[in-house]
């Protein structure tokens, strides 16, 4: 829900104002949902919410041109996979469909070829230099006043000007 909420944030930024984007999601009012989405252009969405969007028909899958699974490995794991096939069933076979996913080995992969036709696969590597094998583990103690002022002050401290940074949210 929380990836849901901050990609219709970050997607409405970037689109301006010629495209209308809506967020549906769980523990969210249902109509006003359904009302948002069934006029914008882009719909983000958690898959048992559209899910139930649809089964309620108050919202309709067939003008949908891109699909993107946002996450996919991370749906699976939740258990999402039966809601994504009937999603995936309900659209057009003339549409560009596109995964996003730290990984595409075994399950996720077999989604994704059962879901594209023509598949392009883009992996994200860093140069052969900057390639050491080694990841630099490191635990720091903060609290919840802290813990934004360490960050900043341990990637302030590390030359090398790269960093990834994994968090629950946004915030």
């Amino acid at each position: 829900r929380a990836l849901c909420v901050q990609v219709t944030e970050e997607f409405a930024l970037i689109a301006g104002e010629g495209l209308k984007v809506a967020s549906v999601s769980g523990g969210m009012p249902l109509k006003a949902q359904a009302h948002e989405a069934k006029t914008a252009h882009v719909v983000v969405a958690t898959p048992g919410r559209l899910q139930d969007l649809v089964d309620r028909k108050l919202l309709s899958l067939d003008r949908v041109q891109v699909l993107v699974l946002d996450e996919a490995d991370r749906m699976l794991d939740m258990g999402f996979k039966p809601q994504v096939d009937r999603i995936v069933r309900l659209l057009s076979d003339d549409r560009q469909t596109m995964f996003f996913s730290a990984t595409l080995d075994g399950e996720i992969g077999e989604l994704a070829r059962r879901y594209t036709h023509f598949p392009a696969r883009f992996e994200g590597e860093l140069p052969a230099d900057r390639r050491s094998g080694e990841v630099d583990h490191r635990f720091v103690s903060v609290t919840l006043d802290n813990k934004v002022s360490t960050l900043v002050d341990l990637l302030k401290e590390d030359d090398r000007g790269l960093a990834l940074v994994f968090v629950r949210t946004k915030a």
